[in-house]
């Protein structure tokens, strides 16, 4: 996707000596240093002012960025690295009980050897890798890359005990929105040299905690304001949305040139890169 139409309108240009014309660029030559102008034909760049080199220059380098055949912007998914953790929790065995008179439960912990509570956690970083390919016979310089890696978090709206709130589910669990930004600049890439940029990685994880375990003899295992003990499961994992790259050169105006590639394609489309 590109950020702007093509940079291509009438100027006004002067010689060395100070002489004006109106015209615009068709093409330039780079290594044969002649403009090609709509009116005009072709004139060797020396022939411009200081000034109007410069934009020259800049021009066609914009010109050369824009092309999607000429400037090659790839896209792919990298995975940093996945951890999985399988680890035991503390055991323990917690007595309740009610005061007289009292609407509060009262609890005594006491941590028990032979009382199991199983605890699995995965943990996946995740991100992108952009290729940027040249193939123009010219250098393209000052380049700037930023990009946004999104995704979905989750977390518990109860905390992680063994405990519920009466009201409450003990599997709730809420969802936001978490972005990691990166920025680098790329001073230059000459001809058909390729260079890997790399985005944040977004780290994903899937958390379990099972209570299945738990054992309790002669005793009720559902308790009114607590949650029910043979069936204490909870499971939460976080997603990825996507990411946004947008590399960016400066117009021969001064105004920034983005192209704008995503994965899904479609998040480039529909969202603004201000509003992630």
């Amino acid at each position: 996707m590109i950020s702007q139409k093509n940079f291509a309108e009438k100027r006004l240009f002067s010689n060395q000596d100070n002489q004006n014309l109106e015209d615009k660029i068709i093409k330039y030559d780079f290594e044969k240093k002649i403009v090609l102008l709509e009116k005009n034909g072709k004139v060797p760049i020396n022939k411009f002012s200081d000034k109007d080199q410069a934009y020259i220059l800049q021009w066609n380098q914009k010109n050369g960025f824009e092309s999607t055949m000429r400037f090659k912007i790839e896209i792919q998914r990298e995975r940093w690295s996945q951890i999985k953790q399988d680890q035991s929790r503390t055991p323990v065995f917690v007595d309740i009980y009610r005061l007289p008179h009292l609407d509060t439960l009262n609890h005594n912990i006491t941590y028990l050897n032979d009382y199991e509570s199983y605890s699995s956690i995965n943990l996946e970083a995740v991100g992108f890798n952009l290729k940027l390919r040249n193939q123009n016979f010219f250098p393209i310089q000052n380049i700037t890359v930023e990009s946004k890696i999104i995704s979905e978090k989750q977390k518990y709206i109860t905390s992680d005990s063994i405990f519920e709130i009466k009201d409450d589910l003990f599997s709730d669990v809420t969802t936001f929105k978490e972005v990691h930004y990166r920025r680098e600049s790329i001073s230059v890439i000459i001809p058909l040299e390729e260079i890997n940029c790399y985005s944040a990685s977004a780290i994903l994880s899937e958390h379990k905690i099972g209570r299945s375990n738990i054992s309790i003899d002669n005793i009720e295992t559902s308790i009114s304001g607590l949650s029910d003990l043979e069936n204490h499961y909870r499971k939460r994992s976080d997603k990825l949305i996507g990411v946004w790259f947008r590399v960016g050169i400066q117009s021969p105006n001064g105004d920034f040139f983005w192209r704008n590639v995503s994965v899904p394609e479609k998040l480039c489309k529909e969202l603004k890169w201000d509003e992630i």
